[in-house]
């Protein structure tokens, strides 16, 4: 019976030391199972931070975005002026280069001086009428 005792003692004293085992993994394991939920929590928080600050950001895209289709309207409409600005300075210069050089070319005849040459003073006699009424009289260019 002595035998028995001690091995029933030894029997306890060894569920002893599993259960006090298995308490040090329980409370290991508990304290694991906290870190974790705090680490979780901050995790949580990072994440709605970084949410807002993402709503933030495509606000500023769409702002941006909104700002650049106004700015190349604008590059667009500038181009338009700009390139009807420059077709009426050509027309100006083509007509300025009509006015000056080609109109008296094709207004010249064989007897008239060009416009640019010094014309020489002659007196110019006006033609006898016979008749006292007013007669239209031309004038030299």
């Amino acid at each position: 019976q002595k035998n028995q005792l001690l091995k029933d003692t030894e029997i306890l004293q060894e569920s002893r030391e599993r259960l006090y085992q298995i308490g040090r993994l329980a409370h290991e394991t508990t304290e694991t199972g906290e870190d974790t939920l705090i680490e979780l929590k901050k995790q949580r928080e990072q994440l709605s931070n970084v949410s807002t600050q993402l709503d933030g950001i495509n606000d500023h895209v769409k702002r941006s975005r909104t700002i650049l289709s106004a700015m190349s309207r604008r590059v667009i409409t500038n181009k338009i002026i700009l390139l009807f600005i420059i077709l009426c300075l050509i027309g100006a210069n083509i007509a300025v280069i009509y006015v000056r050089w080609i109109a008296p070319l094709t207004e010249r005849s064989p007897t008239t001086p060009h416009p640019t040459t010094s014309p020489t003073l002659t007196p110019t006699t006006p033609p006898p009428t016979t008749s006292p009424t007013l007669a239209p009289t031309s004038l030299p260019p």
